[in-house]
């Protein structure tokens, strides 16, 4: 599918009614026409959904805006993903994420370092049937840990345990993210690797994995013991090698750097939301992994076949929570891919969505830009919030944020960013026009120039953002604050009729704690 490119700003974004008349009206006429961007109207949005056999019935996708003068609505269908930019203040969660939340039809996943989006729609997702999970280790809104996720549940075998291990380092060694790999990074990883796969084939807990981290000295490592009877060889080899007599020297610094990277395990809020309590987990010797009892235990394979909501928080600093944000939200997509290749067409019958809201800060995935084009296609809607596309390029490196960049199908710039490469790549998409000069005949050969400067796109686009479109011109859309009107695609579920419907949402909820009202079913970890 080509590329659907929006950018959308958001200057005076919280009032219900934008000017009736601006520069932005004047700049639409030298931009597409509704004509031009029915692809994606909701007409055209929901013929796609039915021909990928979507089973959210009426619901034609994520609203992106409201092309300018018609007011027509601009639709990105069940299988496209995007990017918002959108700098301090500039309005992305009022009109976009929580929109986004309120509008899914099913499972919801979310990621923020404040207390906004969980708190604007919490009730609105619990008065819809789904279960409520606020993973709030650094007590971001003062949940309580009545329930918990054993990290480990998603080590299945070596590559797993390399996810689990990267997700570590890259959350918390921001070094790693910009520069690569250095030789302790990756001894520190690959010690991770060995520790986690061992723990996870025992059925251990991850306070396990902190006390052999905080032991370099032992002479015969319990990890290197369980490997053993494993057929895991190559990851035993390089365990065994940080632990042999020739890597003394080293050993110390490997230590060290995975002690860093493992640092907010050692927070003991932290640790009661990834480690059992008494009653939470009944170990079997006969059979290798968990069972789980007591506390509810998250199950990302569940929560992908429903319509609960995840939020989970983490402050954007190292030594926070924000490694095991990161490896929630990769165990929530990874079983939602495993589920959609179970599925009809390898798509999930209703969407997934993951509203990444600053991913660069408590969400850094290594390899989100690899995947996202892959997501669509499972039905999975990715929706990644940063505040400048210089801030991607700190995390995933050059080469990675421009093939999140170009895997996106629609971009939204919401603006607050300053004049440079990004703001260049902004005003190219938009497209220049011909105008007439005092004493110009008008022909084609009068002189080009950008629809809007480069400085005007930092300052912003009012409430009515440009639209570039691949193979053809540009055109702005108005943004409306979700309070202006009742949640859009709000109703029951085609899955549950019997839901009661959305209410409209105030612009502020005090949401009370929510805690899951299902009894999950005990689940065993699948032998490694």
């Amino acid at each position: 599918m080509a590329l659907a490119a929006l950018i959308v700003g958001a200057w005076l974004l919280l009032r219900k009614i934008a000017p009736r008349s601006s520069w932005v009206d004047a700049a639409a006429r030298h931009m597409a026409t509704a004509k031009e961007v029915k692809s994606l109207s909701a007409k055209s949005a929901l013929a796609d959904n039915r021909k990928m056999k979507c089973q959210a019935e009426g619901w034609p996708g994520f609203e992106l805006g409201k092309i300018i003068p018609t007011a027509q609505p601009l639709y990105a269908n069940a299988e496209l993903v995007g990017l918002i930019f959108a700098g301090p203040r500039a309005g992305k969660s009022a009109s976009y994420a929580v929109p986004f939340i309120l509008e899914s039809p099913g499972a919801v996943i979310v990621t923020e370092n404040k207390r906004f989006l969980t708190d604007a729609t919490r009730d609105v997702r619990a008065q819809n049937g789904g279960n409520i999970w606020v993973f709030d280790p650094q007590r971001i809104v003062g949940e309580k840990p009545t329930w918990w996720w054993n990290p480990l549940s998603m080590v299945h075998d070596a590559a797993s345990a390399w996810t689990l291990a990267d997700t570590f380092a890259k959350a918390e060694m921001e070094s790693v993210g910009e520069k690569g790999f250095q030789f302790f990074e990756l001894r520190a990883t690959q010690l991770l690797r060995g520790f986690f796969l061992a723990a996870a084939v025992k059925g251990l807990p991850l306070s396990t994995v902190q006390a052999w981290i905080s032991d370099r000295d032992v002479r015969e490592p319990e990890a290197i013991a369980i490997l053993n009877e494993t057929r895991h060889v190559e990851v035993l080899n390089q365990l065994a090698s940080i632990f042999s007599p020739d890597s003394l020297p080293e050993r110390s610094g490997v230590f060290s750097t995975a002690q860093i990277m493992t640092e907010c395990l050692t927070n003991q809020e932290i640790s009661r939301w990834v480690n059992p309590a008494e009653g939470d987990v009944v170990a079997s010797p006969e059979v290798q992994g968990s069972v789980y009892r007591g506390r509810p235990h998250f199950n990302p394979a569940e929560f992908v076949r429903g319509n609960d909501t995840l939020y989970s928080l983490s402050k954007d600093s190292a030594g926070g929570g924000r490694a095991l944000v990161t490896a929630m939200a990769v165990a929530v997509l990874e079983a939602a891919v495993e589920y959609a290749t179970e599925c009809p067409g390898g798509r999930l019958p209703v969407p997934l969505a993951a509203i990444l809201d600053e991913a660069a800060n408590v969400c850094r995935w290594s390899k989100l830009p690899k995947e996202y084009s892959h997501f669509g296609s499972r039905g999975i809607l990715v929706a990644t919030i940063l505040q400048s596309y210089s801030q991607g390029e700190s995390v995933w490196g050059e080469k990675g944020m421009e093939a999140l960049y170009q895997a996106a199908n629609w971009i939204l710039y919401l603006g607050g960013n300053k004049p440079g490469p990004f703001l260049s790549k902004t005003s190219e998409a938009v497209g220049d026009y011909y105008y007439t000069t005092p004493g110009s005949p008008g022909s084609r050969n009068s002189p080009r120039g950008p629809s809007r400067s480069i400085g005007t796109g930092s300052s912003m686009w009012p409430n009515s953002p440009p639209f570039p479109r691949a193979g053809a011109s540009s055109s702005p859309a108005r943004t409306a604050p979700p309070w202006s009107s009742p949640p859009r695609g709000c109703g029951p579920s085609t899955r549950k009729p019997s839901r009661p419907p959305c209410t409209p949402m105030t612009r502020r909820q005090n949401a009370p704690s929510v805690t899951p009202r299902r009894k999950l079913t005990p689940c065993a970890a699948t032998p490694i």
